[in-house]
């Protein structure tokens, strides 16, 4: 795990947000409070693809992320990662 501002140094928005890199693509976002139904993300540069739902996103953007299933973690995938990481997220299996 590393934090986002080793990867993206020059974006000011990454010194201060709680989320960090799992290796080199997934972006892993800790929901740190109780009781919540969203949760704001910060994307950095570059394209990602929200797991749940294979939709492609931009970064240097904020999210509103649901966050009711309390059993969810929310993760993104560098987009030109996708392919090779889709198994570990879906049913998918080769």
């Amino acid at each position: 795990m590393k934090p986002l501002f080793f990867e993206h140094p020059h974006d000011p928005r990454v010194w201060d947000v709680i989320q960090w890199y799992l290796g080199e693509s997934v972006l892993v976002v800790p929901v740190l409070a109780p009781n919540v139904n969203t949760w704001k993300v910060y994307l950095p540069e570059g394209e990602w693809v929200d797991p749940r739902s294979g939709e492609i996103l931009r970064g240097s953007a904020d999210l509103d992320v649901d966050v009711s299933n309390r059993a969810y973690t929310p993760v993104f995938v560098k987009e030109n990662a996708w392919e090779e990481l889709r198994a570990v997220f879906t049913a998918e299996h080769p």
